[in-house]
């Protein structure tokens, strides 16, 4: 009977010690799903928070071009405006030039008849004198 009670003891023990093991396997088992299910959790937020990180990035990128493109568009408006006021200027600059040439040419023109004249008034003293000459020698 001490046989049987020794190894009834013996196999008690090793049942106990059995049940201690899978206690513990299984508490550590849990203990890690845990640790899976936190470290999964702050997985998501750290890669919700990257999505969000770069959709703001893109955003801001897409702002900048916006900005890029309608500073380009006043840019060339304002190249456009600089082109046709430099035109302008030009033709300004042309008009006057035309319009100096044609003083000029009215200027020659008049000094040419102010001498025109003074020859036909010359010319007009010289018949008078010439008449009074006639006239006296009569």
């Amino acid at each position: 009977g001490e046989d049987v009670e020794r190894l009834e003891g013996e196999k008690l023990a090793e049942f106990l010690g059995m049940t201690h093991l899978l206690t513990t396997a299984r508490s550590e088992t849990a203990a890690a799903i845990q640790r899976t299910t936190h470290a999964e959790q702050a997985g998501a937020t750290s890669v919700a928070a990257l999505e969000e990180a770069l959709a703001t990035a893109i955003s801001q990128v897409e702002g900048a071009e916006a900005r890029f493109v309608k500073v380009e568009a006043e840019l060339g408006r304002s190249d456009a405006m600089r082109q046709r006021m430099s035109a302008s200027s030009k033709d300004m600059i042309q008009t006057n030039t035309d319009m100096q040439r044609s003083i000029d040419a009215l200027r020659a023109e008049l000094e040419g008849q102010e001498e025109a004249v003074a020859a036909l008034q010359e010319e007009a003293a010289a018949a008078r004198n010439a008449h009074a000459q006639a006239l006296s020698a009569a």
